[in-house]
């Protein structure tokens, strides 16, 4: 019976937070609909200066005043970056059943080793002008991947030296 309560009041939890994550999802989406698409040259008649009402203008991205950025796992140039180093691994969860046994179950877990952003300005250019973008303030969507990598570690005991052996646990790295 206390087994159905702790059950239950799981699945609730689950249920508000997945009711609260669909309810700020809609928000954004029904933002993004609800923003005008606006010519890079008529930005600033659309908006005031220095106050968060949004605008989407559509253009080609070039480099800010700094010049090219080099991604940092890609070592490509590019105006804004963002670079994400995911550690996957395996874990072992150990259970007690209700007569009292222990039960251990491997699990496959990850862990966010580094999520690293430019901040350097860049701009968009379109046939009416450039507007320049602030990446800290923006949200870019739909950035170019250009690095997605499952790098293999080997296990303890295995060859080292061969990069096919199968890991338990790997990092998957993206940069764009």
């Amino acid at each position: 019976m206390v087994a159905l309560l702790v059950v239950g009041a799981v699945l609730l939890v689950a249920a508000v937070v997945a009711a609260v994550l669909g309810r700020r999802a809609r928000g954004r989406a029904e933002a993004i609909e609800a923003t005008p698409t606006t010519r890079c040259a008529d930005v600033g008649q659309t908006t005031m200066p220095g106050s968060d009402a949004r605008v989407e203008c559509v253009g080609g991205a070039t480099h800010g005043p700094g010049g090219l950025l080099t991604a940092p796992l890609s070592a490509r140039e590019c105006v804004w970056y963002r670079s994400c180093v995911t550690e996957h691994y395996w874990d072992t969860d150990h259970r007690r059943d209700p007569q009292g046994r222990t039960t251990s179950h491997r699990v496959r877990r990850t862990r966010q080793i580094s999520d690293d952003r430019s901040s350097a300005p860049f701009a968009v250019t379109d046939d009416s002008g450039t507007v320049a973008v602030d990446p800290r303030d923006a949200r870019i969507d739909q950035p170019e991947k250009i690095l997605d990598r499952f790098q293999d570690r080997p296990r303890e005991g295995l060859l080292k030296s061969s990069s096919s052996a199968a890991a338990p646990s790997a990092t998957s790295t993206r940069s764009g």
